[in-house]
């Protein structure tokens, strides 16, 4: 997926882990999602793979 991004989200995602590729498993999270009658669209697991896992701000939540 082509990201668009400007150079401050990015920073914060590499700070968080992120990198250009990162591709992690979310099938425990689809079968939630599908299990619950949420279809998963195709554009959100290229979105889940990039991010899940990764904790963001300052909060140290994971998304």
């Amino acid at each position: 997926m082509n990201w668009e991004m400007d150079a401050e989200m990015k920073a914060g995602l590499r700070e968080a882990g992120w990198f250009e590729g990162r591709v992690v498993s979310i099938d425990a999270a689809c079968e939630v999602l599908m299990r619950d009658g949420i279809e998963v669209h195709h554009v959100a697991v290229e979105v889940m793979r990039a991010l899940n896992g990764l904790s963001l701000g300052s909060g140290g939540r994971s998304c």
